[in-house]
């Protein structure tokens, strides 16, 4: 079963401790390689974030940043880190992923952010809800291919 909830310092350390082996080589290549303050820089600057839970494991955690920190953009920046149950449950993920994006819609008409070309499950499912992906180009400290994606309101 899939729930949300707002997300916990546990679910924090949760989703560091199993993230997906793509999502951590995504924010490596990014120039991220601290995930704990990754995870939780995100949830501290988002407008808002969720943990979903998949049978109360954390499954992911979603959220929506404004876009260079600033409180009057109407730009934002999604973003999910997930487990590899979020794989296993795409399904049931791209069920409800019309109903968070249109939240993130109505806080910031403009979405916007990057996502690793070799992240080819983030890529597809990106895709799949409606995002426009630009090609890949080079990103990030090691020049790694990174595709913009957008959607507006």
């Amino acid at each position: 079963m899939l729930t949300f909830r707002q997300p916990t310092p546990d679910d924090v350390a949760a989703l560091v401790r199993n993230m997906r082996e793509a999502d951590r080589a995504e924010c490596i290549a990014a120039g991220q390689p601290n995930l704990h303050m990754v995870v939780a820089r995100g949830v501290r600057s988002s407008a808002w974030s969720l943990t979903a839970l998949i049978d109360g494991e954390v499954a992911a955690i979603i959220g929506v940043a404004p876009l260079r920190g600033s409180l009057l953009t109407d730009t934002g920046v999604p973003w999910m880190l997930g487990t590899d149950l979020v794989p296993r449950h795409r399904r049931a993920l791209t069920r409800v992923a019309p109903g968070y994006i249109a939240r993130m819609l109505q806080t910031y008409p403009h979405l916007i952010n990057a996502v690793h070309a070799r992240n080819t499950v983030a890529v597809n499912w990106l895709r799949r809800v409606g995002f426009t992906l630009a090609p890949a180009e080079p990103h990030g400290p090691f020049r790694e291919p990174f595709h913009v994606f957008r959607m507006d309101a």
